[in-house]
């Protein structure tokens, strides 16, 4: 996850409106995880990591739905 931080700052600062770098040491990992997990799947986490772009052909929106479906079961690094 780490070589997706700068994509998980800003889908959080996106989707919650909440700055990691003021936040991060304050939030308990459960929380963190929580919310990392059901980050938008057309944010920019999903599109560096699937490569999800505009026009995207349907496998690689399926692809984005696994990444996350896979966070949601906490398969994530």
């Amino acid at each position: 996850m780490l070589q997706l931080w700068d994509a998980v700052e800003a889908d959080f600062a996106r989707d919650y409106g909440i700055d990691l770098r003021e936040r991060l040491e304050h939030m308990s990992w459960r929380r963190f995880s929580v919310l990392l997990r059901n980050l938008s799947p057309y944010g920019a986490v999903a599109a560096r990591a699937v490569r999800l772009r505009d026009g995207a052909a349907a496998d690689d929106r399926q692809r984005a739905a696994a990444f996350f479906e896979d966070l949601r079961k906490g398969g994530g690094e």
